[in-house]
């Protein structure tokens, strides 16, 4: 499947809100967590063999709110940030460029308005939402490039081979949050450059996968990844979240060459 362009998909509700429906099942976050609280602070008065039970409840509660994070960077905080974007592009022109800057801030206005959408959508789907039927995964990258050119107002090609078996459900959420975070971050870093993001089957039986995504734009010192970036839950953690399904991350790029981002799975098995 091949896409270019950046036509907004048409969703009948928020991206956030449809993976809080798969993350939780219609459950309340809250309600968990402080069920967890409630069972640490009782355990020391419990009974060794009433400590499991609270140790579930507490790995239950930290799964969803690590889940909730990672749904709020990925929808919430990258409308806010590409809403940002926009307005500092408005300051920035130059005094007889009117027409620019009134896009910009209208364009600018049109996200902080998706993000309060999307925000209602969280209020009212943590504790009952169904969960849709997942499209297969070269389906999902297309309308992932899709939203992110929309977001950017920046082209994105896209060029995503059908996968055959598909991967598992945990494999396909952790190469689409890459995909998001590596799309995103080309379009912010690398503003008018060509920008394309490919699918492939790989490996010597095919059964593995090859996600790459890249720019021809300015390039960055690779070795600044490195460095701890507190209050950052995006490209520093990929590594360790795709190492977690068996997949690895290889960045190619320095100074004034563009970066290539490639995402490998292997296809292991890994539970789902």
């Amino acid at each position: 499947m091949r896409a270019t362009g950046c036509r907004p998909p048409k969703w009948p509700m928020s991206e956030l809100r449809r993976r809080l429906a798969v993350d939780f099942r219609g459950r309340d976050i809250m309600s968990r967590t402080s069920q967890a609280k409630a069972s640490q602070g009782h355990s020391a008065r419990a009974q060794p063999a009433r400590n499991a039970p609270a140790a579930r409840h507490r790995r239950h509660a930290c799964g969803d709110c690590h889940a909730l994070a990672r749904a709020l960077h990925d929808d919430l905080a990258q409308l806010l940030s590409y809403a940002l974007i926009q307005i500092d592009m408005a300051q920035a022109s130059a005094p007889d460029a009117a027409a620019f800057r009134e896009l910009s801030l209208r364009h600018g206005r049109d996200l902080i308005k998706d993000a309060l959408r999307t925000t209602r959508d969280v209020i009212g789907g943590l504790v009952d939402a169904a969960p849709p039927v997942e499209p297969t995964l070269d389906a999902q990258c297309l309308l992932l490039a899709a939203e992110i050119g929309a977001l950017a107002r920046q082209p994105i090609e896209a060029d995503c081979a059908p996968v055959t078996p598909a991967p598992p459900q945990r494999v396909c959420a952790e190469l689409l949050r890459a995909a998001r975070e590596l799309l995103g971050n080309a379009c912010k870093h690398a503003p008018g450059a060509r920008v394309q993001l490919t699918l492939r089957q790989d490996g010597s039986e095919g059964d593995g996968l090859l996600l790459t995504v890249r720019d021809d734009g300015p390039g960055f010192d690779a070795a600044c990844l490195q460095a701890p970036a507190p209050g950052h839950y995006g490209l520093h953690t990929l590594p360790d979240a795709l190492r977690g399904v068996g997949a690895t991350l290889h960045l190619h790029t320095r100074p004034g060459a563009g970066v290539r981002a490639e995402v490998r799975w292997a296809g292991k098995a890994v539970r789902q």
